[in-house]
């Protein structure tokens, strides 16, 4: 999606003409599924007629074409100015046959610019920001912000990172700032911008600046970088709907950034100013400092990299969990640096939600598990063995236990299963005897599927009728219209399928995260993850199970916070029911 900038143009009087524009941006402002602006990708406030588009839900493009269509018919000499901030296209209707082609290209040009069901991948940008020389000002050369910012870009290029990176490298402060904007004015509310500074600080008193290779203090201003604006012009006014935001700084002084205006370096902490606090609320603005507002930041020799960059360096290159947050960074920085003379600071402003994501280890964690379960198996394997050949074990129980250590996905396993893995784990790292982990452990072979018969609509509304309704659970015919409608979009159900039974798993009744069952078979949407789909064919391989709020069926785990339960018995009632039913009837062909 791109903002998009529309002004209305007419031949009227001044008067008739400035009324007709201020009735057009109320028609527009006015139109649900419209989100406006009152500023343009540039910061700068837009002229009578004019508004600024950020959003338009596919719902409300027709009616915002209608709208526009009305003004621009009104007479030959009306016009319309489109921009955005790479283009400015002039739309008119100087006859009929001109009105038509120009409503047309009106209406291509929302669609191409501003739908919002446009699939992208969300943007997670990093503008990576280095000096080292100081031609203008009488500071020092520093020796390592290079390998700051070349390890940090690979770091953050990293897959589990996934970011965009742009680095600049003793570039000037006005390429920054152009640079800053133009990605500021491009990103959409789930996006990722990240700010980051490795260089010199200086402040006023009242402000914090980051030296550029320009900088020139008798025109301090106008030839650094001044972290307030960053906020405030940038991150706010420019990425107005961005919903991720952060900016870290490793330069003297830099806990100058945190302190409200006209408080003198000296108190490490306050209440953040109404400036700053202004910001729109969103899953967080984060802001970290190598440094309270009276101290200096240091670099290293031993290590290369400035003190508190190497710390982030080195938090990042972790992956103790799946997900790296930017509050575990931050709580691994602070750790690391608490001998040091510099005290890192971190503030969220107006956060919402959980804390952004910087990393994810999935893939990682993943083939650790996939390692560790070919060491635990090859280790094993020889000494339960020697158990066998000594007479000490059967061999039925010497196969079950490999085959339980070589599953990598232990959440694929039975509870019971997975206790005794851990018990396998712990004789084998000898913690544990060999009476203690498998005496009460007989063989328990793999159970055979049972022959499911085929599941019907009848079958599934008798298991209805049977259960009975219960709160959040809605059968057919009874299911609410919006309930159903937000759950079929949400698990991308598809419209002639026939939904039967609805498990609304939300707090406050929309459904959109929920379990659902139709003919095919079961559907499932929780949260930001992706929807996922179970046929009947695939349902029961395995076994049902519902612990605290994980479902796990199909060989799928789906989160569940009110209704697994209630799912986990609806479906294993269902499968005895079709069993009952194949024996009485025979297998379907």
């Amino acid at each position: 999606m791109a903002e998009v900038s529309v002004r209305l143009v007419t031949a009227d009087d001044e008067e008739v003409s400035r009324k007709l524009k201020q009735q057009f941006v109320l028609d527009i402002k006015n139109l649900a599924g419209v989100k406006t602006n009152n500023v343009n990708y540039k910061g700068d406030p837009v002229t009578i007629g004019g508004i600024v588009l950020a959003v338009v839900k596919s719902g409300a493009l027709t009616k915002l074409i209608e709208i526009v269509g009305t003004y621009l018919s009104r007479d030959q000499r009306t016009s319309l100015v489109i921009s955005t901030p790479s283009q400015s296209v002039t739309f008119s209707a100087a006859t009929p046959q001109a009105f038509q082609e120009s409503l047309k290209q009106v209406a291509e040009f929302f669609q191409r610019n501003l739908s919002a069901d446009e699939v992208r991948p969300h943007r997670k940008v990093a503008i990576l920001v280095a000096n080292d020389e100081f031609e203008k000002s009488s500071l020092p050369p520093l020796s390592f912000t290079k390998n700051d910012l070349d390890a940090l870009k690979e770091a953050l290029e990293d897959d589990s990172c996934g970011f965009e990176v742009h680095p600049y490298y003793n570039a000037n402060s006005l390429k920054i700032k152009t640079d800053l904007n133009k990605f500021c004015s491009t990103l959409t509310e789930n996006d990722t911008m990240l700010f980051y500074y490795s260089g010199h600080g200086v402040s006023d008193g009242d402000n914090l600046y980051l030296v550029t290779q320009d900088t020139n203090f008798d025109v301090l201003e106008e030839t650094s970088i001044n972290t307030k604006d960053i906020l405030e012009r940038y991150l706010k006014k420019r990425a107005v709907f961005l919903k991720r935001k952060i900016l870290i700084l490793d330069c003297c002084y830099s806990g100058m950034a945190l302190l409200p205006s006209g408080t003198r370096g000296g108190i490490a902490d306050r209440k953040i100013d109404n400036k700053i606090a202004s910001l729109e609320k969103s899953y967080g603005t984060y802001i970290l400092t190598a440094s309270s507002a009276t101290e200096k930041a240091a670099e290293r020799e031993k290590d290369g990299h400035g003190i508190f960059t190497k710390a982030l360096l080195d938090g990042l290159d972790q992956r103790v969990r799946e997900t790296l947050t930017i509050v575990d960074l931050n709580s691994y920085v602070c750790r690391t640096l608490t001998h040091t003379p510099q005290t890192p600071r971190m503030t969220a402003l107006e956060q919402e939600g959980e804390p952004i994501v910087i990393a994810n280890y999935k893939k990682t964690f993943e083939e650790r598990s996939k390692q560790e379960a070919q060491r635990l198996t090859a280790k094993a394997t020889i000494l339960l063995n020697t158990y066998v050949e000594l007479g000490f074990m059967l061999l039925e129980l010497r196969t079950d236990t490999l085959r339980i250590l070589e599953q990598n996905d232990v959440s694929k396993l039975r509870p019971q299963d997975r206790r005794f893995r851990n018990d396998v784990i712990l004789f084998l790292e000898g913690t544990k005897s060999f009476a203690e982990t498998f005496d009460g452990h007989p063989p328990r072979p793999e159970p055979a599927r049972p022959e499911i018969g085929l599941i019907t609509k009848t079958l599934v509304m008798d298991t209805a009728a049977e259960l009975g309704s219960t709160r959040n659970v809605y059968f057919a015919p009874n299911i609410p219209e919006k309930k159903a409608i937000n759950a079929r979009v949400r698990t991308k159900m598809p419209d002639d399928e026939a939904l039967l039974v609805l498990f609304d798993d939300t707090a406050f009744g929309s459904a959109k995260n929920c379990a659902l069952i139709g003919e095919t078979g079961i559907y499932w949407r929780q949260g930001s993850t992706a929807a996922e789909y179970i046929p009947w064919e695939n349902a029961f391989n395995h076994y049902i199970e519902a612990t605290g709020n994980t479902l796990r069926i199909g060989g799928k785990t789906w989160k569940l916070f009110n209704v697994a339960k209630q799912v986990a018995k609806f479906l294993m009632t269902l499968s005895a029911k079709s069993l009952k039913d194949f024996w009485q009837n025979g297998k379907p062909r």
